[in-house]
């Protein structure tokens, strides 16, 4: 699946989604921000040799024009290792700017930007393996032309040379993503966790966040439950 990012008047200042994933030993790519080299992505990490436990990473490519292949081009943070994260549990995940701006201009990011990722999971009526991970970009530096804060966060929300359907979802993901939303503005963590127990819930920091705010929703709730279902076949 392959949906708008910062092309088609779809600029978003975060994103968030629910996914489950089958037991693995290998790193598996929920997003990915294309371009020649790619922007940004985020991936599941597994611990050494488990196939259950694992992080989720977020990486941001801090070259001009990512010139650069993001493996050895990037800031980074990440959860820390989260039990059974692989094997059947679905986790709601989101990933934002903490300061919103309306344009990619390299003025306009000019600055060291806050960037936030929530991961958390519903148990019945209880919000397990809650997780607030934050970094920031770094100053821009004069005479550093090729890689600095300002670039970073231009790369966060550029569309690439793709006019359309640049943000890859899922791609090496071997179980399922449902409800894929893109925010034009903050998300607070406090409704992140009701999203987190109610799957359906799209409240924002605003009475009208869910209309004015909410750029994008693919459910894809069908694709979800299916995953479930074939998890539970095979344990």
């Amino acid at each position: 699946m392959a949906i708008d990012w910062w092309t088609n008047d779809a600029n978003p200042n975060g994103i968030e989604f629910l996914f489950n994933t089958n037991k693995s030993t290998n790193n598996q790519t929920l997003l990915r921000s294309s371009g020649s080299n790619d922007y940004w992505d985020l991936r599941v990490i597994p611990s050494g040799s488990s196939n259950t436990k694992g992080k989720i990473e977020f990486r941001l490519n801090y070259k001009k024009n990512v010139s650069s292949a993001i493996g050895t081009n990037h800031i980074s943070m990440s959860t820390a290792y989260i039990d059974n994260i692989m094997g059947g549990n679905i986790f709601n995940i989101m990933v934002q700017r903490h300061v919103v701006t309306a344009s990619n201009a390299l003025g306009d990011c000019d600055f060291s930007q806050s960037y936030h990722m929530f991961v958390a999971r519903k148990d019945d009526d209880k919000i397990k393996d809650v997780n607030f991970i934050s970094m920031s970009s770094h100053d821009s530096t004069t005479g550093k032309l090729n890689s600095t804060g300002s670039f970073s966060n231009q790369n966060f929300i550029t569309s690439s040379a793709m006019t359309s359907k640049n943000l890859f979802v899922g791609e090496t993901l071997t179980g399922s993503i449902a409800e894929v939303r893109a925010w034009s503005n903050y998300v607070s963590m406090s409704k992140f966790k009701q999203h987190v127990i109610n799957y359906q819930s799209i409240v924002g920091n605003k009475i009208s966040s869910s209309v004015a705010e909410l750029i994008y929703r693919y459910k894809l709730v069908r694709e979800l439950l299916i995953g479930i279902q074939h998890l539970i076949q095979h344990h």
